[in-house]
C-alpha cells in the first residue's frame, strides 16, 4: 500500500471502472423488483445474484482479500453462500445497499494501492499455479471481469425489455 496521493494511473483505472459500475447502474435503471429477482438465463441466475457476484467475488474478494491481503476477510468469504444462488428471502435494498458499499470500500484500497506491488495475498488453495503478480495487474482484471458483467447485463436488459445500450443506428 501507498500513502501518496493517486497516480494518474490511478485515476484513469478508477474513471474506466467507475464508467463500468455507472453503465450497470444504468442497465438496471427502471426494471420493476420482479425482473432483477427473475432468472433470465439457462444457468438460473437472476439479475440481483450478479450483484452479489459483483459484491462479494470481484469487489470483496480483489480488493480487499487479495490486493489488502486480508486473509481473515477471506475466511469470511469462504463462509458465506455462493454469490451466484440468491436467496428470494433477501431484500433488493440489501443487494444493491452491499454492492454500493463494497465500491466504496474497494475504491479506498484502490487508491492506497501501489500498482507495482505484489498482491497482499494470493490465494493458492484456489487458482493453484495461476497467479496475477502486480496491483496493477489484478486491478486490469477486476476492470476486464466487470466489465464483461456489464455486457452479460445488456443483454439480460435486451431479453427483458428490448433496451440496448451503446447499439450504433443502422444506416
Amino acid at each position: 500500500m501507498t500513502t501518496s496521493a493517486p497516480s494518474a494511473e490511478h485515476r484513469a483505472i478508477l474513471r474506466y471502472l467507475t464508467s463500468e459500475r455507472n453503465h450497470i447502474r444504468e442497465i438496471i435503471s427502471g426494471l420493476p423488483e420482479a425482473d432483477l429477482r427473475e432468472p433470465r438465463v439457462p444457468s438460473g441466475w437472476p439479475i440481483l445474484a450478479l450483484f452479489q457476484h459483483l459484491t462479494w467475488d470481484m469487489d470483496f474478494f480483489w480488493f480487499r482479500c487479495v490486493i489488502a491481503g486480508d486473509t481473515d476477510a477471506f475466511a469470511k468469504l469462504d463462509a458465506r453462500p455462493n454469490a451466484w444462488k440468491f436467496d428470494p428471502a433477501t431484500s433488493t435494498d440489501s443487494v444493491l445497499a452491499a454492492w454500493e458499499k463494497g465500491i466504496e470500500e474497494a475504491n479506498a484500497i484502490f487508491l492506497s494501492t501501489d500498482l507495482d506491488a505484489a498482491p497482499g495475498w494470493w490465494p493458492t488453495e484456489v487458482f493453484g499455479d495461476w497467479r496475477l503478480d502486480s496491483n496493477r495487474e489484478v486491478l486490469m482484471h477486476v476492470l476486464a471481469e466487470t466489465s464483461c458483467h456489464a455486457g452479460h447485463l445488456d443483454i439480460v436488459r435486451e431479453f427483458i425489455d428490448g433496451r440496448q445500450f451503446l447499439v450504433l443506428p443502422d444506416d
